[in-house]
């Protein structure tokens, strides 16, 4: 697996704007998808639960609410820095992950060499459509 942004950096070229590959990451909540039989254009609102097995739930049992964190700027301690570059699983959504099964799906993560930030959102709510 080709880690998120590791080609966008180098690509971008001289005298453009660094690349930086933020992560976004949440607790629990719910998020829009789309329904088993819509209409076109309906959706339906999935809910997910804090989970265990996942490092989201590692960043709700270490932060009491939202927070960001740039890894390229943070000097972690020894345990942190190893924690870092080690493998974890994370939530996986998108159009790759079956409906039904979207709460058991995982996907590897190694946050030091995918992301250089991460932001971790508590609690997610489903974004709703701007009236016309």
């Amino acid at each position: 697996m080709i880690p998120p942004g590791s080609s966008a950096g180098s690509a971008s070229g001289p005298g453009t704007p660094p690349y930086y590959a933020f992560g976004l990451l949440f607790g629990k909540g719910a998020l829009p998808g789309p329904a088993a039989a819509p209409p076109p254009g309906a959706g339906v609102r999935h809910r997910v639960g804090a989970g265990t097995r996942f490092i989201e739930s590692r960043f709700a049992a270490a932060v009491p609410g939202d927070c960001c964190v740039d890894l390229r700027a943070a000097d972690p301690s020894p345990q942190a820095a190893q924690w870092l570059r080690q493998s974890h699983a994370q939530r996986g959504f998108g159009a790759g992950v079956p409906r039904w099964t979207h709460r058991f799906h995982a996907a590897p993560l190694v946050p030091a060499r995918e992301y250089d930030g991460i932001a971790f959102v508590a609690r997610s709510t489903c974004s709703r459509p701007l009236p016309r």
